[in-house]
């Protein structure tokens, strides 16, 4: 998660910078914080950012250039992520919705802690949202479209496959394994079985012959992908410290 605080009071920027770390570190959510003392750092600084910031947050009064005036020139740029103002009078706020701001944070205010966290968590799932990919699925009645990242495993049995999502869900379409395999990969998807496909980040335990998924369902391993399966989810994990047992 990447975050940008714009405010000319160097004391509201170290501030904001702890709160931040806090509600992150809270959550589990790793993130970065770059402070700004002027709207024209931060413009120029996006200028020259490949990959932008998540989340903006904008002090409304600056001098030069004010908060509502950055986030017009951001949104006018194709800045798509949330811009959340702090100020100390709501005097502003309408004008500020204006250029598509997601919330504001009262400044001074006893309450500013509390409303901080509840406005940054809701900023941070917005986020995930527009980063999450889904897979769109042709059922013989309907379409669906799936967050990949909930899907659990997919299933195959006479050309029908059935993926395994979210709370529960479940949903059948005509595919083949190979090809939902190859779409996937990428995304650590690794075969298993010659009926079964499943999601690396969905295994909570397995042995040579079983996988046993987050959910509980026990998934077959085949004796053909035994062996490229140990090897894919090795490499989709961040750490392995197997060796050193």
């Amino acid at each position: 998660m990447k975050v940008a605080i714009c405010d000319d009071d160097s004391s509201a920027r170290g501030h904001y910078t702890e709160l931040i770390k806090l509600v992150a570190d809270n959550h589990g959510i790793s993130t970065t914080v770059d402070c700004y003392q002027k709207g024209e750092q931060l413009l120029f600084a996006l200028d020259d950012k490949k990959d932008p910031y998540d989340i903006v947050f904008l002090d409304i009064f600056m001098p030069s250039i004010n908060g509502i005036d950055v986030g017009t020139q951001l949104r006018k740029a194709g800045f798509i992520g949330s811009i959340i103002y702090l100020t100390r009078s709501k005097e502003h706020m309408l004008s500020a919705f204006d250029v598509g701001a997601s919330n504001y944070v009262l400044k001074g205010n006893e309450y500013e802690s509390d409303r901080f966290e509840r406005v940054f968590i809701k900023a941070m799932k917005e986020v995930e949202q527009r980063k999450r990919k889904y897979l769109l699925l042709n059922g013989i009645s309907e379409h669906r479209n799936i967050a990949i990242d909930t899907i659990r495993y997919f299933e195959v049995s006479k050309h029908i496959c059935i993926v395994y999502y979210g709370k529960g869900e479940s949903f059948e379409f005509v595919s083949s394994l190979g090809k939902i395999e190859n779409k996937l990969l990428s995304f650590g998807f690794v075969r298993v079985h010659r009926s079964f496909l499943v999601n690396c980040a969905r295994v909570k335990s397995f042995t040579f012959k079983q996988i046993i998924m987050d959910d509980d369902v026990q998934i077959p391993v085949g004796r053909k992908h035994a062996a490229n399966f140990r090897q894919t989810i090795k490499d989709f994990s961040e750490i392995d410290i197997s060796k050193e047992v």
